[in-house]
């Protein structure tokens, strides 16, 4: 939901949004629903002041190619920042939390498990498109195991070097978690 896409060979346009979910493409006109403005059963919906964002995007190729899912979540997902004290010890010189090495995996969630001492890792394939993904994380974890979505443990996958290689299917969610 954050953004529609038209494209043809060669380039397209992308509508980027921070938060609406009506989209429509009609004979190469691309609108976005501002408001829904219900009646029943809030009378009251959607009225006042809204704020949202939303951006023209226009790029080379089809959607992948243009990167429009990347696009789409950094309008999301601004950076954000902390001023912090200055600790002692040293800071490597590059550091990731989590990182994929295929364009089409999108990790979309990284977050504590809800029952135990793990940490559950989502990710999805934007593209249609089968990947054996190779997940990096940068924490020391126990073991890692492959999960349905209530984080029940399915089966349990070997790990080398802080990562883990996991088949994701067309438009595939994977959960992973990983105790600590």
């Amino acid at each position: 939901h954050k953004w529609a896409d038209l494209s043809e060979a060669g380039y397209g346009v992308s509508l980027l949004n921070d938060c609406k979910y009506g989209h429509s493409i009609e004979e190469n006109v691309m609108k976005l629903s501002l408001l829904k403005a219900p009646t029943y059963p809030n009378p009251e919906a959607d009225r006042g002041m809204h704020q949202f964002t939303y951006s023209l995007f226009p790029h080379a190729g089809d959607f992948r190619e243009g990167k429009t899912v990347r696009e789409g979540y950094l309008l999301n997902m601004p950076l954000e920042y902390s001023l912090v004290a200055p600790g002692a010890g040293n800071l490597p010189d590059c550091f990731g939390i989590a990182q994929v090495d295929k364009e089409n995996i999108v990790i979309e969630t990284l977050k504590k498990a809800e029952e135990e001492n793990a940490v559950i890792l989502r990710l999805y394939d934007a593209y249609n498109q089968k990947a054996s993904a190779r997940v990096q994380v940068g924490f020391d974890f126990q073991e890692v195991y492959l999960c349905d979505l209530m984080e029940h443990s399915e089966q349990k996958l070997e790990a080398e070097d802080h990562s883990v290689t996991v088949p994701v299917h067309n438009f595939e969610i994977v959960t992973l978690k990983f105790v600590l």
